[in-house]
């Protein structure tokens, strides 16, 4: 067992000033040891040198790359109460053990597929040929059919599938209907909400629910979206006037502004007259002879809106 090409000493430590945690690196490319310079030979030998000989104030981790460079993490010991002096007859016996061999580093899937085939191919050939286990070369190794072959990511909550995660259904990995449920349940529980502003609160706290993060700048086009996504069910539950009391909620909190208010209000009334309309050349088809046109819902003006909500230099509403 030679010694490697080079030996990389990781250091961890706290910064002494901001006192966070941080890392040095020393490149080696001779077998000494680099507190007292003893000559090792081998990386067997010069880790157990490290670790029999400096093992008091230092905790010391081996691990190898795929190009034969160790790699020897150093930990400094946390300090030890201090203990009285005493004086004790004893005989040490040490029984020789085998020193386990270095683990070697594994490689992510996603880093080695992404690599072309004849590098893959030649970095196997090597790692086989220095008779290193399975499951370093395994990454290395052409895709079977059911690995994938880059990183793909969870389909709810955008983080990177990991290893483990490729054998689990990524659309059935959450099941929100009881969360859904049990805020259904929680809003029946209020007595000073009407009916309809249960129905509206309902439908948004789906909409909005996300395993992701949602800022405050996409509340604008999230309240354009869910009225063109709901629009159905606004219409038919008569939603239009609890929709802009709730548009002015988001608008006092300071997360829409009132341009954001007056073109959701125009979405939705334009969906309203269009939907009308569809209806009305529906009814005209179907009748053969002329019949009375089914009058058109008349918008609501946004009359109960502030003055101060329709000019550009708005101010907030002041509550009682």
């Amino acid at each position: 067992n030679k010694s490697s090409k080079i030996v990389f000493y990781h250091y961890f430590h706290m910064e002494p000033k901001e006192n966070y945690p941080c890392v040095s690196l020393e490149m080696r490319s001779d077998d000494r040891c680099p507190f007292c310079y003893f000559p090792a030979g081998t990386d067997h030998a010069l880790f157990m040198h490290l670790q029999t000989t400096h093992f008091e104030g230092f905790t010391f981790e081996g691990l190898k790359d795929e190009n034969q460079n160790l790699h020897i993490g150093v930990r400094p010991l946390p300090p030890l109460p201090p203990k009285l002096p005493t004086i004790q007859d004893f005989t040490y016996l040490h029984t020789p053990k085998p020193l386990p061999p270095i683990p070697m580093v594994i490689r992510p899937l996603h880093r080695t597929l992404t690599l072309d085939p004849a590098v893959r191919k030649k970095k196997a050939q090597l790692l086989e040929s220095q008779q290193v286990p399975i499951e370093v070369i395994t990454p290395y190794l052409p895709p079977n059919g059911v690995t994938p072959c880059r990183q793909y990511y969870h389909s709810k909550t955008n983080l990177p599938m990991l290893e483990g995660d490729w054998e689990v259904d990524s659309d059935d990995e959450s099941d929100d209907v009881w969360y859904h449920r049990m805020g259904d349940e929680l809003m029946e529980d209020f007595d000073d909400v009407s009916a309809k502003e249960k129905i509206l609160i309902k439908l948004w706290n789906k909409f909005i629910k996300s395993h992701t993060t949602t800022s405050d700048r996409s509340i604008p086009s999230k309240c354009k979206t869910f009225i063109a996504s709901h629009l159905q069910q606004l219409v038919t539950d008569d939603l239009r006037q609890n929709l802009l009391l709730h548009l002015y909620n988001l608008w006092d909190s300071g997360l829409i502004s009132s341009n954001c208010i007056l073109s959701c209000m125009e979405l939705y009334d334009d969906g309203v007259e269009g939907k009308n309309e569809e209806e009305d050349r529906d009814n005209e088809g179907k009748s053969s002879c002329s019949q009375t046109k089914t009058p058109k819902r008349k918008n609501i003006p946004l009359s109960i809106a502030p003055s101060s909500l329709h000019s550009s230099g708005s101010k907030r509403i002041k509550r009682g």
